[in-house]
């Protein structure tokens, strides 16, 4: 079973939307408003939900639900944390123009890491978005070596 969407509620959709759409390359595949009792859905006193769905054009299977509720109010109720999702990982080939889209809208302070697992050579770029979950860049390379 794989992952249908991954939502996160930000703080500024606008600025979400330059960091994942602009910066990292997603197109936007949803946009909708919804009113709703989100208090007796996911434990937010809000009434009104705006959503926004980005995909990433290279691997499009696990899109993003921006989520931004109207009336002001960021989360659930219930959640501890300022949203519950650590992590997100994106697939891609073109780490250098993807770095210099987000340093040159402001997203530019980045932590590299490579590590090598099952003959793959997996280099990591880490970066956060507007608030503050981590953002990972992936690409990798066949270091496995054919004998004769």
């Amino acid at each position: 079973m794989g992952v249908h969407h991954i939502g996160i509620a930000v703080r500024d959709l606008q600025e979400s939307l330059r960091f994942y759409r602009d910066g990292l390359g997603c197109q936007v595949v949803f946009e909708e408003t919804f009113d709703r009792d989100w208090q007796r859905l996911v434990g937010s006193p809000a009434s009104r939900m705006r959503a926004v769905v980005v995909a990433h054009p290279e691997d499009p299977a696990c899109p993003i639900e921006l989520i931004a509720f109207e009336d002001g109010v960021r989360r659930s109720a219930h959640l501890d944390a300022p949203n519950g999702l650590f992590l997100i990982a994106f697939p891609t080939s073109d780490v250098p123009g993807t770095k210099a889209r987000l340093t040159e809208l402001g997203f530019g302070k980045f932590e590299e890491s490579q590590s090598e697992i099952q003959g793959q050579r997996i280099h990591i770029t880490f970066v956060r978005d507007p608030d503050g979950t981590v953002v990972e860049l992936v690409s990798s390379e066949e270091t496995r070596h054919v004998k004769l």
